[in-house]
């Protein structure tokens, strides 16, 4: 009689008798059937008999019972004393969605939690469940130190803070001095919410020198990446090296947004140092692209790149189908004025191409 529906189609009286069974699955069926049976009118003797559960694994689910019947207290006892610490986080997960802005003291168990739990699955749950009319004390005191921790806890934290701020700009200004990671996991949040984001709140953290930061803003940025300055889209096409490893649909939306961000560019508009930079980001592709480090994926087009760098009428007379002959070509039309390898530079690479 081990099964769920074997028990729950048990009497009463046997049921009870089943919670004292020597199987810890025996007696979590058999507190589920009586749950179903009883509903409220069980909650105080699961709350007991929870305290002297010995099974963690029951404990969690008698957790589950207790918050169906919104039994706030008694969840926050096991938040804060259970041994376990899996009983603990889904006490805590449990509790941070049942508490009203009212419920102070159940915020402090939480937020003790958060602070001191030695366990870092305990302090996530007590925060990444917090809900979105937490009070504003109760805000602060979460955000205070912010980043801190384990970068799990620093996500946990960032997945509230863009619940509680009123606009992106508002959140990203809370990230200043994060870690690439947490700035990776924030800006991914920032996408789920399909808003558009001013170049301005962005350009702060486009600074970054982390590739998959700048992948981040790339995504948030390409339906409208007119409005960042070209010199960020040669940041894009200076971290190549990293991207030609993306998947074909990662790399066809950054090579295209690059494409309609410089399509209205004057090059001879641009700063000294603009121009000089975007000379370094197309000596730096050149190289990767004459030496064959950016893979084999682009090999049908190879030979026409190249003959490229040397002709660079081509990047208006030919439309090239693969992402790299595409950002080499953007890469020679906006720095019209740069001159490129030598022909002796070029000989001395051929045993690098024909491979």
């Amino acid at each position: 009689m081990q099964s769920y529906a074997s028990i729950a189609s048990q009497p009463e009286p046997t049921l009870r008798e089943l919670l004292d069974h020597e199987s810890p699955q025996v007696r979590l069926h058999a507190a589920w059937a009586l749950g179903l049976c009883k509903g409220k009118e069980l909650l105080g003797d699961i709350a007991s008999r929870a305290g002297l559960e010995p099974s963690a694994g029951v404990r969690q689910h008698l957790m589950i019972m207790l918050a169906g019947g919104r039994e706030k207290a008694a969840i926050a006892t096991f938040a804060a004393l259970d041994p376990d610490a899996l009983v603990r986080a889904t006490a805590c997960q449990y509790l941070a969605r049942l508490v009203e802005p009212s419920d102070l003291p159940f915020y402090d168990v939480l937020l003790d939690r958060a602070e001191h739990d030695p366990e870092d699955d305990v302090r996530c749950a007590a925060i990444q469940h917090l809900r979105a009319d937490a009070p504003a004390a109760v805000r602060d005191r979460s955000l205070k130190g912010f980043p801190r921790g384990s970068l799990a806890f620093q996500q946990a934290v960032a997945g509230r803070l863009a619940a509680w701020s009123e606009t992106p700009r508002a959140f990203l200004g809370a990230l200043t001095g994060a870690s690439s990671d947490l700035l990776v996991h924030a800006l991914g949040l920032l996408r789920e919410r399909s808003t558009p984001i001013p170049w301005a709140d962005l350009a702060p953290h486009a600074r970054h020198h982390d590739a998959a930061v700048l992948l981040q803003i790339a995504h948030l940025l390409r339906d409208a990446p007119e409005g960042a300055p070209v010199t960020f889209w040669a940041s894009i096409a200076g971290h190549w090296d990293t991207f030609w490893q993306t998947s074909p649909e990662t790399q066809e939306m950054l090579v295209g947004a690059l494409e309609r961000a410089l399509a209205q560019v004057v090059p001879g508009e641009l700063p000294a140092e603009v121009r000089q930079h975007l000379a370094d980001v197309r000596r730096h592709a050149e190289t990767a692209i004459r030496q064959g480090e950016w893979g084999s994926h682009f090999l049908e087009e190879w030979y026409e790149i190249l003959a490229m760098l040397n002709s660079p009428e081509m990047a208006k007379a030919r439309r090239f189908e693969g992402p790299v002959g595409r950002l080499m070509a953007q890469l020679i039309l906006i720095t019209p004025d740069y001159e490129g390898p030598t022909q002796e530079e070029l000989i001395e690479d051929g045993k690098h191409w024909l491979r």
